[in-house]
């Protein structure tokens, strides 16, 4: 079987790259703790490889929506919403914050230089 990621060969059966732990398995995704860690490999792929600007949006996305509903719970308040529920709210959001953060740090950070096909260079 060969990795969709790093092109390394792996054994017939096998869930997990041998080398870079990019999910292989057809069924890797039905076993709860197998998700957890091939969704666990994503985000680590996109905090710290070069990622295109479409896995930056999608990382918005995908967090931004529930940061932002954080942001206008705190700040609004509901009533009748207790104050563990706004904590771990908080909690989750900030955790979200800290992951859209270091995603975005690495875009910034991993964007390819000036080559020839750049009519700037």
């Amino acid at each position: 079987m060969v990795c969709p990621n790093c092109s390394d060969a792996n054994e017939a059966g096998t869930d997990f790259c041998a080398q870079c732990g990019a999910p292989v398995g057809r069924f890797t995704t039905l076993d709860p703790c197998k998700t957890i860690y091939a969704e666990g490999w994503l985000f680590r792929k996109a905090a710290s490889a070069r990622i295109r600007p479409i896995v930056l949006v999608g990382m918005w996305a995908l967090l931004g929506v529930p940061l932002s509903a954080t942001v206008l719970m705190v700040v609004y308040r509901p009533a009748g919403v207790s104050t563990l529920r706004i904590l771990t709210s908080m909690g989750v959001g900030l955790i979200y914050l800290l992951v859209l953060a270091r995603v975005t740090r690495n875009f910034i950070r991993n964007r390819p230089g000036p080559g020839p096909w750049d009519p700037d260079a």
